[in-house]
């Protein structure tokens, strides 16, 4: 019985040390990049997790405005309005603070600014006709992974249910992981992110044994 081929595809430059989110501005200009919409929510902002970021951006002179409407759980209108805003400002691209909220919302923002409808009308895998707007991805917490995903997870209000929207386009362009941004988060948001992270770790190590137990037995 021969084995299924698979694809994996991860085109996302990853950038991790502590402190170089004060290198934003300069990885931002090296993507051709003149000006960006930050996408973060207000507990972000009023920690002044974006100074550095800000400072880095202005130092290489690329223009940014904020969008601090995330919420937990980003809703379908949440995405409307920061699409909306940005189109106003006419951004080259997103760029997210925050946890998965945040990032998970730029990546319905860039989706939209470039493609019709309601980010609700992509539901599913690969429904995405245009790709979007560059993404970049700063995580403030531990477990998301979104920052390198393939993926969106928006809130249905009406259904009350969330849904994926999920697609080789939603991979950022750059993820910048500094462990310094984790380190004044409230306790709960530490605990309960850590223990995503663990979860992930779980779930990654419960799938390679069950695809191992797969490959054995087919070759067997």
């Amino acid at each position: 019985m021969s084995l299924r081929s698979y694809r994996y595809f991860m085109p996302t430059r990853v950038e991790c040390g502590y402190g170089i989110a004060e290198k934003t501005g300069e990885w931002v200009k090296e993507l051709g990049i003149a000006s960006v919409l930050i996408v973060t929510d207000k507990g972000i902002r009023e920690a002044n997790l974006l100074e550095g970021i800000k400072k880095s951006l202005l130092t290489e002179n690329i223009d940014y405005e904020i969008f601090d409407e995330v919420e937990p759980n980003p809703s379908a209108e949440t995405i409307q309005r920061g699409t909306d805003y940005l189109k106003q400002l006419k951004s080259d691209a997103v760029l997210a603070v925050g946890g998965g909220s945040s990032i998970d919302s730029a990546k319905g923002i860039a989706v939209m600014a470039t493609n019709p409808g309601s980010i609700l009308d992509y539901e599913g895998v690969e429904k995405i006709p245009n790709p979007p707007l560059p993404i970049i991805a700063i995580p403030t917490t531990a477990g998301t992974g979104s920052e390198t995903t393939n993926s969106t997870v928006i809130t249905n209000k009406k259904t009350a249910f969330k849904l994926g929207v999920l697609s080789s386009y939603l991979h950022p362009k750059l993820a910048i992981l500094d462990p310094a941004l984790t380190l004044h988060l409230p306790e709960e948001i530490t605990a309960s992110t850590g223990m995503d992270a663990l979860t992930h770790a779980i779930e990654s190590y419960t799938f390679n044994e069950c695809l191992k137990n797969v490959i054995i037995n087919q070759i067997m």
